[in-house]
């Protein structure tokens, strides 16, 4: 015991080294001798450490040392109120193929700096549940962590919940972050300077358009949430609003390269949603859709560059549908403010037409409950249209 000594911090309050310690509940603590994390199952190691943390009210924490490649094939329990904080976070997705299955000369070089937790659970099962819960809060957080899934298709939680943050992580080849849920309003999420790469539902890849039928990353009731400051690379659908779903805040994000819109408006209930001072590039589809509002909508300050992209692309027997061939689809809306946004044409990676896409600005439809577009301010480079 370490009960006897003590640390005080310069201004400071006096506190036992014993204290200090029991503040973070480290995993490796609660992994035998001689593990090899990247091959032995960790889900019971971690519940441990998180069970253990949620008594002492302390934060779990992953090093990398020698190795910070978590390997579990089991859901892990996560108690109201649990942060997992990590020593490093991942600013690129590690490749799918470094495993790190030998000694440790052969692990990644990124596994020697930074935990990620590898998701290997069978059927498509969830990485993470929430139990106990205030209603559908978990009020879980995650901190420069890596999370990958080498399985399949699988989520990180098991069904929605509100109140999640993660900030300075990444996220790497899950399906939805949480299942679709329109029966309650849910969210008060906050997502900052984290990175989502090739996320999403790819159940439907092989259908003619396949991103009609897939289900967001983020899709249901959503209300309250912050998300800023953050990267979605090659994600299907990341944000679909329904139902009541408002009071939204996306902002200073970079959407890129993604299957289907990267922001679905199908909302009623008198919310408004904020978009401003994003960068939407290469969506496969519109950049935003907004099929039904009946609140004021904000889009500014954004750059909207080369969105409307077949898929499968023409070259390869796909064909451009008119309705998605822009960067803004609008169908029924209430009151839309679009001011201050940059629109450019551009050509897809990997060649193509210069300036080619997309064909239109925006697209407006029936607009039946009298709704209202303001497009001010907004510089369309009209040299390119």
């Amino acid at each position: 015991s370490l009960s006897g000594l003590s640390y005080t911090y310069p201004g400071g309050v006096e506190q036992s080294v014993q204290t200090r310690l029991e503040q973070y509940i480290n995993v490796r603590d609660f992994i035998p001798d001689g593990t090899n994390t990247a091959t032995a199952n960790c889900s019971p190691f971690i519940q441990a450490a998180v069970d253990a943390a949620h008594a002492a009210g302390a934060r779990v924490y992953f090093d990398a040392s020698p190795n910070g490649i978590y390997r579990c094939t089991e859901t892990i329990t996560l108690p109201v109120y649990t942060v997992l904080s990590g020593s490093a976070g991942l600013m690129y997705y590690p490749n799918a193929s470094d495993q790190g299955t030998g000694d440790n000369s052969t692990y990644p070089d990124w596994a020697k700096h930074s935990p990620c937790i590898q998701c290997e659970v069978p059927n498509d099962g969830a990485l993470f549940s929430c139990s106990p819960r205030t209603g559908s809060s978990c009020f879980v957080t995650f901190e420069y962590m890596g999370f990958r899934n080498l399985s399949g298709s699988n989520p990180v939680f098991d069904e929605a919940y509100s109140r999640f943050k993660a900030d300075s992580c990444l996220f790497h080849r899950f399906g939805p972050i949480m299942p679709a849920d329109i029966t309650k309003g849910w969210g008060g999420l906050k997502i900052h300077k984290t990175y989502f790469n090739v996320c999403g539902d790819r159940t439907h890849n092989t259908d003619p358009n396949p991103f009609d039928n897939a289900q967001g990353l983020f899709e249901g009731a959503i209300v309250d949430c912050i998300i800023t400051e953050s990267t979605f690379t090659e994600c299907t659908k990341p944000f679909v609003f329904k139902a009541s779903a408002g009071l939204n805040i996306i902002a200073n994000n970079r959407i890129e390269q993604g299957g289907g819109p990267a922001i679905t408006l199908q909302t009623a209930g008198s919310r408004c949603n904020v978009i401003e001072g994003n960068l939407f590039d290469g969506q496969k589809g519109p950049a935003i859709k907004i099929t039904t509002t009946d609140a004021p909508t904000i889009i500014s300050n954004n750059l909207f560059w080369r969105n409307g992209q077949a898929w499968p692309p023409v070259s390869q027997g796909g064909t451009t549908r008119n309705q998605d061939n822009c960067h803004i689809s609008i169908g029924n809306a209430s009151e839309l403010h679009i001011t201050g946004n940059t629109f450019q044409r551009g050509a897809r990676d990997g060649g193509g037409t210069i300036n080619s896409l997309p064909k239109h600005i925006a697209l407006i439809g029936s607009m039946t409950n009298g709704g209202v577009v303001k497009f001010t301010d907004n510089d369309t480079h009209t040299r390119f249209w």
